[in-house]
């Protein structure tokens, strides 16, 4: 016996050459006692056509039924190359002769034994020619594609399934179909031993004339085209035209499960119900602000989601009735953690800093609040020893910052700044609390007590470069502080003006140590004499903006293009007064940490735009030092500045 067998016949149906189709015919297929009805075959062939024929009856298709629905014509997938012309639309491509048993080109075996059963009834023989044959491969090649057994006109309708003989100058169109056959003679005889199949072929419903036969995988197409033959065409169409009955809209479901958080991966849960016979395509993707962003069911959340809306979309199409279905499920992502350290005044700012921070038993330092000189060229080295910057009243330290100090159970304390600054008051306090002699760092003025801290903590030592900053104003050399504790890199302060601050003996350690200086601020801060004095002794580099936030910008950039890091933190502090950020570029003075100035109502766009909230962005936290009479809520909420 052969391989599992189907064949199937589909209706063909009359369009006219104008605008209008006309009804179309559908035929029940035959029944187990028509299939099995003798026909006249060679010796050699009737033992293949028995073992395929004593198959058909529990196979074949039943061209009544349909599964597909159609509220418009649809065009037909016609191969590239088709071209309907104003006669026929014919190309003869090849005819098999009644006594010919091979050929090169597909349908010829099929057509031959066909066209030998048409000859014997007096017909003549059904032409090979292209268009017919593009048609047939069409939909070999769709059967194959959703691996379904079914006729043009369950997926589509009976205007579809006359389209490609319309196309051709024909009147008449449709399509036989089989399964499962090997070769074209086996799945001819088996058309031609269903009693209905063969009718079609033999011209009882209309005067066929060309025709086109085509395999892809297991599944077969022979497409027939003519013409209406005054005998022959019967109207059976129903009022309304399509033959197809309506498909019940699909019913889709989508859901978002995961965290929605930056670091996070989003599932999109789906399901469909209610798909036609041919079954669905499925596609997904997920969007921001309506912008497809990615393909697929999961989305890894980057910073560049935080605080947005992000959509899911699960779209369905139905291969029965080409219709589209989508559903969209929607999660906002959290904002990217943002953490307020304060107290009532800047001395209780500074001990919750500290206490945010882990350096126990490391050295503390201790700077004036009142002012800010001396407490500016100290930051690097509060990174560089891993310690702790506290500042304090100038005559007598408060209670809270006596307690904070001790809770570090310091190993060393130094003091910055004469007892101007600082008073001996404040050492002796300090040292009843901890047991440890402070140390003070000073100079006869600002410029003076920044060279020392150098000399303390940093001459005799290679260092990768040496900041320059003006002691006339804070802004640009608390950028600077923090810049030189993620680079190991001191920060001396100048007169922009005069140039002091970079005395002989100065120069000449920071000549035996680094080749580069950079400056920190534009020329109104440090001017061209005092560069041009520089670059005598070193290669001068300046970082500068058009205002103490650019140039802050500037400097941050700085750090990540020398430090190879990427951000983890950022700590923001108001750029309008010095006591946060002091306390703020010692934690910030490091190559993963950012201190970023804001004029308390916003911050920079650079920085949320192009550094917090990008797609290959680290930042986990944004730090916020002061209350919120420094920071607003506006820059909890990481607004930009327009």
């Amino acid at each position: 016996m052969s391989p599992w067998v189907r064949v199937g016949l589909a209706g063909l149906i009359g369009l006219s050459l104008g605008a209008t189709a006309l009804p179309a015919v559908a035929m029940p297929v035959a029944d187990s006692s028509q299939a099995e009805e003798s026909q006249t075959v060679t010796s050699d062939e009737k033992a293949t056509q028995e073992d395929v024929v004593a198959q058909v009856p529990d196979t074949v298709e039943d061209a009544g039924e349909g599964t597909g629905e159609s509220t418009e014509v649809l065009e037909p997938v016609v191969p590239e190359g088709l071209v309907a012309d104003e006669g026929d639309g014919l190309e003869q491509v090849g005819l098999m002769a009644a006594s010919a048993t091979t050929t090169t080109v597909p349908g010829d075996v099929a057509l031959g034994i066909i066209n030998q059963e048409r000859k014997k009834a007096g017909l003549s023989p059904l032409l090979n020619v292209q268009p017919m044959y593009d048609a047939a491969l069409t939909w070999s090649t769709y059967m194959n594609k959703v691996n379904k057994f079914v006729h043009m006109y369950e997926v589509y309708d009976y205007r579809y399934q006359a389209s490609f003989a319309k196309n051709a100058g024909w009147q008449l169109g449709g399509d036989l179909i089989g399964k499962g056959f090997s070769t074209e003679q086996q799945v001819a005889n088996a058309w031609l031993n269903s009693t209905k199949h063969r009718e079609w072929l033999m011209d009882k419903h209309g005067q066929m004339g060309a025709a086109g036969v085509a395999k892809v995988g297991s599944y077969w197409t022979l497409y027939v085209a003519g013409n209406p033959s005054k005998t022959g065409y019967v109207d059976r169409t129903p009022t309304g035209g399509s033959t197809v009955p309506a498909q019940p809209a699909l019913t889709l479901s989508v859901s978002i499960a995961g965290k929605a958080a930056s670091g996070s991966t989003l599932t999109m849960a789906t399901a469909v119900a209610g798909a036609g016979s041919q079954g669905v395509t499925e596609s997904f993707s997920w969007a921001v602000g309506g912008k497809t962003i990615q393909s697929g069911k999961t989305l890894q959340l980057t910073n560049a989601q935080a605080g947005k809306a992000v959509d899911a979309t699960y779209t369905v199409k139905d291969l029965a009735t080409q219709k589209t279905f989508t559903k969209t499920a929607r999660v906002n992502v959290a904002e990217i953690p943002v953490q307020r350290v304060s107290g009532d005044c800047r001395y209780s700012t500074s001990c919750a800093v500290n206490k945010a921070l882990s350096c126990s038993a490391k050295p503390v330092f201790i700077a004036t609040g009142a002012s800010f000189p001396d407490a500016l060229s100290i930051g690097p080295a509060v990174a560089k020893l891993g310690g702790s910057l506290f500042l304090t009243k100038p005559s007598s330290a408060d209670q809270m910052v006596i307690n904070a100090v001790k809770a570090k159970n310091p190993s060393q304390i130094f003091i910055v700044g004469g007892t101007g600054a600082v008073s001996d008051n404040v050492a002796n306090q300090l040292k009843r609390a901890t047991g440890v002699t402070p140390e003070r760092i000073a100079g006869a003025d600002r410029y003076e007590t920044s060279a020392n801290i150098y000399k303390r903590f940093f001459q005799g030592q290679s260092i990768p470069l040496v900041f320059v900053a003006t002691g006339r104003d804070y802004p640009d050399a608390l950028s600077a502080a923090a810049a030189g504790g993620a680079l190991g890199a001191p920060v001396v302060l100048v007169d922009g003006v005069t140039g002091k601050g970079m005395s002989a003996d100065v120069v000449s350690g920071l000549k035996k140590a680094t080749s580069k200086a950079v400056i920190v601020g534009g020329e109104g801060a440090v001017g061209r004499n005092v560069q041009t004095n520089l670059a005598a002794n070193f290669k001068v580099e300046r970082l500068a903006g058009d205002s103490r936030y650019s140039t802050n910008a500037a400097v941050n950039t700085y750090i990540g293009k020398v430090s190879g890091e990427a951000v983890t933190d950022v700590w923001v502090a108001t750029g309008r007064n010095f006591p946060d950020a002091l306390s703020a570029a010692a934690p910030a003075g490091d190559p993963t940490q950012r201190l970023v100035l804001s004029n308390g109502a916003c911050i920079p766009g650079s920085v949320v735009s192009k550094q917090i909230k990008t797609a290959d962005s680290k930042v986990a936290q944004v730090n916020l030092v002061g209350g919120t009479g420094a920071l607003s809520s506006s820059v909890a909420s990481l607004t930009e500045c327009k």
